[in-house]
């Protein structure tokens, strides 16, 4: 599948596979890139992305995730 995207995308969803959870300043820490909230819409657009519900001590709130086939 990473074959098939433009390479600046795929390098992106390989370097941020490994965080449990992706937001942009988190996946711009990881990449460097200015362009990590377009990428990770890219990403969303291909199917990689999923939003999760996640519980915590303010309640549940949704947070993205990849999907288990692409997360490291």
């Amino acid at each position: 599948m990473l074959e098939q995207m433009e390479p600046e995308l795929a390098d992106f969803v390989m370097e941020t596979s490994l965080l449990a959870s992706l937001d942009v300043v988190a996946c711009a820490a990881i990449t460097g890139s200015e362009r990590t909230a377009e990428l990770l819409e890219l990403a969303r657009r291909y199917g990689l992305v999923e939003s999760v519900s996640v519980d915590d001590e303010h309640g549940s709130s949704p947070t993205l995730r990849y999907h288990d086939r692409i997360a490291a």
